[in-house]
């Protein structure tokens, strides 16, 4: 493909994915039974009469927003958001359809006003956060400048995980890859790596975990490159998933008890090997894959060279497969999705 075709397919991948994040945030604001109920709720008005048939019919513009083929009119995004309804209220839609990490996804290369813009779009805590670290002047003239995201900097963000600290290490990501600062992008791609799988379980309720896993694995991570090897996001995402749902769950239930044992977590822990206590960080590890062009270091082969992580082969254990099944029917039920 060409640069304008390579362009052009990511910018349709990151306006497909806001679409579907909008769509998701109404079904879990709005609760409808099906699409077309969805419909009813935001425009009780939209029906009109085909040219042969004698009886209105209804759009079927939201199915095609749910699947990420259109993408609504700011228009109606606002139109949205203004509804009031007891318990189903539109109110937020329109924070999540603007937000600014779906800009950033789109991969062009921004102004320096352009990030300011960005950097200010985010809220309070994370621009907290970006302030204080070092700024990294780029370009020619100096005009463009990165945040030099160290440990605690990081440290702080995984502590506020969500679409702005996601945007922000994106950002980073992004913007250190293009003016050749490597080391940062790397460690800022470990970071994004561990923020997806931070809120991979919101994804998930969302039923956009895979499609997030597949934009970011695409268009972001191939930036992280250092050496011979870049970052992956690691196989057997929807189990992993389910896995660190159900390990957050036995976390707080320890914390419930007031540092008494969990059953869950015994059983979790008996099923997967895991030693007493262990941290969850683990479940977040990125894998490393070879880039092409290099030669690989003794160190960066042995990385490159395990086909699976310890994580991934204990979640290939028949318990832990029946365990995460099981839990993932309960949690879903059917797991038909609206139509």
């Amino acid at each position: 493909m060409t640069s304008n075709e390579v362009f052009k397919r990511r910018l349709q991948e990151a306006t497909a994915l806001c679409a579907r994040y909008w769509m998701s945030g109404l079904r879990m604001r709005f609760r409808p039974t099906s699409l077309d109920d969805l419909a009813r709720q935001l425009e009780p008005n939209l029906s009109w009469h085909g040219k042969f048939e004698k009886a209105p019919y209804r759009s079927n513009k939201y199915r095609a927003y749910d699947k990420g083929e259109r993408s609504p009119r700011s228009s109606l995004v606002t139109k949205i958001d203004a509804i009031r309804h007891p318990n189903r209220s539109g109110e937020g839609s329109k924070a999540e359809f603007e937000h600014v990490l779906w800009e950033i996804l789109q991969g062009q290369p921004p102004t320096p006003q352009t990030c300011r813009r960005w950097l200010q779009s985010l809220s309070i805590e994370v621009q907290a956060v970006a302030q204080k670290a070092p700024a990294h002047l780029a370009g020619r003239e100096s005009s463009h400048w990165i945040p030099v995201l160290r440990p605690l900097e990081f440290g702080l963000l995984r502590h506020r995980p969500g679409l702005d600290a996601l945007a922000l290490l994106t950002f980073v990501v992004q913007q250190a890859h293009r003016f050749g600062q490597d080391k940062l992008a790397h460690q800022a791609g470990h970071q994004v790596v561990q923020m997806l799988w931070q809120l991979s379980a919101h994804l998930d309720d969302r039923g956009l975990l895979i499609p997030f896993m597949e934009m970011f694995e695409r268009w972001v991570l191939p930036a992280t490159q250092l050496g011979g090897i870049r970052l992956a996001l690691g196989g057997n995402i929807v189990p992993r998933s389910e896995l660190l749902r159900f390990a957050l769950k036995v976390r707080m239930s320890v914390n419930k008890e007031a540092g008494g044992k969990s059953a869950e977590g015994t059983e979790l822990r008996r099923i997967l090997r895991w030693a007493p206590r262990s941290d969850l960080f683990f479940v977040y590890a990125a894998r490393y894959i070879p880039v092409s062009g290099f030669v690989l270091t003794e160190q960066e082969q042995r990385q490159c060279g395990q086909p699976q992580t310890t994580l991934e082969k204990q979640l290939l254990l028949p318990e832990a497969v029946s365990m995460l099944a099981a839990s993932r029917n309960q949690r879903t039920g059917s797991g038909a999705g609206l139509e």
